[in-house]
Parts: structure tokens; C-alpha cells; sequence
């Protein structure tokens, strides 16, 4: 336990120490953010802003309303969810790149922390890791199509059952199984990115065997300290849900909620980071 509590406070360590980085990382966010955001909202305004559709009564589920938003605003939706596909393969390939620059931050803390040296990790790393997280995804995928194929297993259909419970179980059960196993693989993948960043191999399968290899030999120790990053981030993210929640529509200002908001990403960004750090750390031996 010691073991992950001092990688943990190196990891934090690192994060004190590589703020002008961990800024770095939320103007890139904050900028994507912004590039996508304005173009579109100026798209909406032009199309669906004097909808009914804007009234309080379309916060609730009222055939009516939605019935004339889509008669009128249909095409403006299927632009927006074009365009949402777009965006998300962008916000993807832009993490892709900042893994890279962070993890490479990472692994070389003791020597340089400047911002050319992001970019070119980001750069020399990026296809690797672009590989290495499709098929992470595909692994994701697999586990998930086997759990809902189990999930359906002896139908789905609560008028040929006796009682919905026996369907409810199965729901919890795969979902608890499901949600360790993505726990698990998603150290692995942070071990995976930390090992590929070390050598200048094309193929990567061996530095993902590595990770696999490493985490299964420090089991324990690893997943411990994947419950506190988990935690520490579940924690702050609870608070921060409660108070949006209780003070979102209220009368609150809009500067503070603006800042609420952005004080959370802050923060996400810094657990991302930590993680990564606190997981490097324990590699090392920390």
C-alpha cells in the first residue's frame, strides 16, 4: 500500500511541478472547445433560435413541441449530427497528440519540461499511440458486444418473464464485471503508451505484452493505486455534479458557474495527469 500511496504523491509531485504543461493541455481543450463551439452556435441561432422548441416546456417530454421542432428544424439536426461526428474523431486524433507530448513529458521529468519537447513527442509518438488506442476501442468493443450478448441471453422481452428481477441481476452483475474489466484495461493501455514511449519500435505488440506482463507481476499494487486515482477524481467529481446540479438553474451568476465549470476541467486534466505520472512512477520503482 505504501508503494502506491508514494507513487500517488509523485505523481502529484509532478503536477506541481509542470503547471505551464498542465495549462498547456486545458488551452488546447479550451481552444478546440471554442473553434467548434462558436461556428456552431452561430448555426443553431440561425435555424432553431424563435422555435417553439425554445420554451421551458420543451425541457419536458411533449410530443407537441418536439413534433414541430422536427417538422420545422429536422435538417438543422441532421447538420449538427453530421457535424458531431466530426468533431469527436477530431477531439480523438487531438488527445491522441496530447498523450503523446504528456506521456513524453512524463517519462522525462528530471531532464526537460519545455514546450517544443511536447509538441515533439506529441509529433514522434502520435501514430503509435494512434494504433495502440483503435485497438484498445476494439477491445472495448469485443467485451462489450460479449456482455450484451449475455445480457440478452434467454430473451429480453419482460411479458415472457415471470418476474423482471432475474433480467435486473444479469443487468447489475454484467455491468459490475463489465466496469472491472474496463477498470483493469485501462491501466494496462497508460502502461502500454509509457512502455511504447520508451523505444522507437514500429510494431508495438511486444511493449503492450510488456504492460500486460508488468501488471499482472504487480497486480496488487497497481490496482491500488488505480482505486485512488479513481477516488481522489470520483471525490471532487461528485462534489462538482451536486453543486451544478443544486445551483445550475438557480439565480446563481453566470461568471461563477463559468468558473465552476472551468476550475472542473482544470481538474480532469490534472487527474489525467497524475494518473499517468503515479502509474510512471510506480514503473520506476518510486
Amino acid at each position: 500500500m505504501s508503494k502506491s500511496i508514494k507513487a500517488y504523491q509523485s505523481g502529484f509531485s509532478f503536477l506541481l511541478s509542470s503547471k505551464k504543461i498542465w495549462f498547456l493541455i486545458y488551452g488546447l481543450n479550451v481552444g478546440f472547445a471554442i473553434l467548434v463551439a462558436l461556428p456552431l452556435n452561430n448555426y443553431l441561432k440561425s435555424t432553431i433560435s424563435d422555435s417553439l422548441a425554445t420554451n421551458n416546456e420543451f425541457l419536458q417530454f411533449n410530443y407537441t413541441y418536439i413534433s414541430d421542432f422536427l417538422a420545422n428544424y429536422g435538417s438543422g439536426l441532421e447538420v449538427v449530427f453530421n457535424t458531431s461526428i466530426y468533431i469527436l474523431l477530431s477531439y480523438f486524433i487531438i488527445m491522441v497528440f496530447i498523450s503523446g507530448g504528456m506521456v513524453t513529458i512524463i517519462q522525462n521529468r528530471d531532464k526537460y519540461q519545455e514546450f517544443s519537447n511536447f509538441w515533439k513527442g506529441g509529433a514522434v509518438l502520435f501514430w503509435r499511440f494512434l494504433r495502440l488506442d483503435f485497438y484498445f476501442i476494439l477491445i472495448y468493443l469485443v467485451i462489450a458486444a460479449i456482455g450484451f450478448s449475455i445480457f440478452q441471453f434467454g430473451g429480453l422481452s419482460v411479458f415472457e418473464m415471470e418476474s423482471e428481477t432475474g433480467l435486473i441481476n444479469r443487468f447489475y452483475i454484467i455491468a459490475i464485471v463489465m466496469s472491472i474489466l474496463f477498470f483493469i484495461l485501462g491501466i494496462i493501455h497508460i502502461y502500454a503508451k509509457l512502455f511504447i514511449s520508451k523505444t522507437n519500435k514500429i510494431l508495438i505488440h511486444k511493449d503492450v505484452l510488456k504492460a500486460f506482463s508488468f501488471c499482472i507481476k504487480n497486480f496488487g499494487i497497481v490496482i491500488l493505486l488505480g482505486i485512488i486515482n479513481l477516488l481522489v477524481f470520483g471525490i471532487f467529481a461528485g462534489f462538482y455534479f451536486w453543486f451544478r446540479n443544486h445551483y445550475y438553474f438557480s439565480n446563481s451568476p453566470i461568471l461563477l458557474l463559468f468558473v465552476i465549470g472551468q476550475l472542473f476541467i482544470l481538474f480532469r486534466i490534472a487527474c489525467r495527469i497524475i494518473r499517468t505520472a503515479s502509474f510512471e512512477a510506480l514503473s520506476r520503482g518510486e
